[in-house]
């Protein structure tokens, strides 16, 4: 769809010596023209409202941050080594930086103590390494306080000392019985065929059976990564 009246430089001529009215009319046309016809579409000749709205938005460079306005944010323009970076502010006069080094600027997402796990070994801006502090450790879910350590990388299977109480193995008078003159039985001789056999077992004294104990490591399969904190 197509403006109502479509844009142009040149529908009033310059008589200026005719009516100088119409000449500035068309002097402000060109100069509004001029400063917005790289940035908002509908300044120039033949374009429309399909592709109506803002091509580019360059915010310039500021020295300083701009001062809090109430209900309104502010987004604009500042150097951070010698690079213009978007900046916004709020009704507070919070600052967030939103760009860095041509990227968004991680360290205005996190929180202070926030934890940042990378396997990069660039810090970030506005981040510390704490990588050996915390060296080795896997990270535990707890209502306790936060960053207090605990645990260990090995574990012990223990064993203690049992008491074997004195006992017997019982035994006794066992019969022995030939083929063809009949069965023997406890406490009976049929001639001289058969003999009582009496086996004797020594008591056993009570013995101490005494276990050891062995350091296993318990450190399960792992990648690792850096961990930067929050300032």
């Amino acid at each position: 769809m197509a403006y109502t009246a479509d844009w142009s430089n040149t529908i009033i001529v310059d008589h200026t010596k005719l009516n100088e009215v119409a000449a500035g009319m068309r002097a402000t046309r060109l100069a509004v023209s001029e400063r917005l016809t790289n940035l908002i579409y509908g300044f120039t000749a033949g374009e429309t409202q399909t592709n109506e709205g803002v091509k580019n938005l360059p915010f310039v460079v500021q020295g300083s941050d701009p001062g809090a306005t109430v209900d309104k944010v502010k987004a604009y323009a500042k150097d951070i080594s010698a690079k213009a970076e978007l900046h916004l502010q709020d009704e507070d006069g919070n600052v967030v930086i939103v760009t860095r080094a041509g990227k968004i600027a991680i360290d205005s997402v996190f929180r202070s103590s926030d934890l940042l796990h990378t396997f990069s070994s660039t810090i970030p801006t506005n981040f510390t390494d704490i990588t050996s502090t915390y060296n080795g450790k896997f990270l535990r879910v707890s209502t306790g306080t936060a960053e207090t350590t605990g645990g260990a990388d090995t574990h012990t299977h223990g064993a203690g000392s049992y008491t074997v109480p004195s006992h017997n193995h019982g035994g006794g008078a066992t019969p022995i019985s030939q083929a063809g003159i009949g069965s023997a039985t406890d406490g009976v001789n049929i001639g001289d065929q058969h003999r009582e056999q009496t086996a004797t077992i020594p008591t056993q004294a009570a013995a101490t059976i005494t276990g050891t104990s062995a350091s296993n490591d318990n450190v399960p399969a792992y990648v690792q990564c850096k961990l930067y904190k929050r300032s």
